[in-house]
């Protein structure tokens, strides 16, 4: 498992133009002005409860 805490810029963390219907996909486009951070979690090798079965982001607070 693996965390990292930075700022959450707007520059250069968006898709390619040719997936418009997705744009924009950054942090302060999802969340609001009042978005300053973020943090990424990376989880590999059975941090889930089965093992197998993949943790959504909305999961991970259970």
């Amino acid at each position: 498992m693996a965390a990292k805490l930075s700022r959450m810029p707007a520059v250069g963390s968006t898709g390619p133009k040719i997936f418009q219907q997705n744009l924009p996909n950054d942090g302060i486009s999802l969340y609001g002005k009042q978005a300053k951070f973020r943090l990424r979690v990376y989880t590999s090798g059975g941090m889930t409860p089965s093992g197998v079965t993949p943790l959504l982001p909305a999961e991970y607070d259970q």
